[in-house]
């Protein structure tokens, strides 16, 4: 007598999940429940693959073009472009020591009232501090590497030389700003050195 209140116990467990499993495939099949494959599936057939996400081309940059700047940062909605290295064809490319800038709200690139760099540089490190773009590192014209840096402040227009970094400097490396200091990472020859720049100390750590 005493097992029957436990088979009892069993077989409404048994129901009760087969309902749940029964329901459960119920919705998936109406649509109003996917899995996370199924979801994601369906979202990218629905919208091409894209995942609702689209690319638009906006106005190209004045030729020529560049690739490699080592500085870049966002100002009041403006986007600045601090060196790269350009290619004037026939083989002839060269770093650069112009600054641009590209507003997206009208669509335009503004490339005159900007100052130069002091030194053509291509694929540094920079990043923007306050209203400040710094850069430092690269290499120039000679392919030589660089060690200096250098700070565009975006509402005086100009272009200040700073302390240069600590040893022969990098180039081909990553760079980030966190807690206003820029850190510069690594390099071509996997140094896997960091680098600290302090901007309010005009200071670099290792």
């Amino acid at each position: 007598m005493k097992r029957y209140p436990l088979l009892i116990c069993l077989l409404i467990g048994a129901t009760l999940a087969l309902n749940l499993s029964a329901s459960d495939a119920d919705t998936r099949s109406s649509g109003r429940l996917l899995p996370d494959k199924e979801a994601t599936a369906t979202l990218a057939d629905r919208d091409g693959g894209s995942f609702g996400m689209v690319w638009s081309r906006r106005q190209s940059s004045p030729p020529p073009g560049r690739y490699w700047c080592p500085g870049t940062g966002v100002v009041r909605d403006t986007i600045y472009f601090l060196g790269g290295r350009v290619d004037y064809g026939g083989g002839n490319t060269n770093s650069t020591r112009t600054i641009w800038a590209y507003v997206p709200a009208t669509n335009s690139w503004i490339t005159t009232g900007l100052p130069t760099l002091l030194v053509p540089r291509r694929a540094g490190g920079g990043g923007r501090i306050g209203n400040k773009i710094y850069v430092a590192g690269g290499r120039d014209s000679t392919h030589t590497t660089l060690n200096t840096c250098e700070e565009f402040d975006v509402d005086t227009k100009t272009v200040t030389q700073k302390a240069p970094m600590p040893g022969a400097g990098c180039w081909a490396c990553a760079s980030a700003v966190a807690g206003d200091k820029l850190y510069i990472i690594g390099d071509e020859n996997n140094s896997g050195n960091t680098y600290e720049y302090d901007p309010a100390a005009n200071q670099w750590y290792t």
